[in-house]
């Protein structure tokens, strides 16, 4: 099964609905966050990476419903 990326322009909607109540900061302080886990430095970033860091900041979130925020946000 192929990895899935996606573009920092689709993760930062979806990443602000689930941390919602958590996230602080400007959409440029988010994006430089992100920046870190683009270790192709391509501009995107992997959904095992998105999933980890959701899961270190204490939000639990399964594939299936990650992937729906994505095509809810992007299409």
């Amino acid at each position: 099964m192929a990895a899935k990326k996606f573009k920092y322009e689709e993760f930062l909607p979806v990443y602000q609905q689930v941390l919602k109540d958590v996230v602080e900061g400007t959409y440029d302080d988010i994006l430089e966050g992100v920046r870190v886990f683009d270790k192709e430095g391509n501009g995107t970033v992997m959904g095992a990476e998105i999933r980890h860091v959701l899961r270190t900041l204490g939000k639990s979130i399964e594939s299936k419903t990650l992937m729906a925020q994505f095509k809810q946000h992007v299409g």
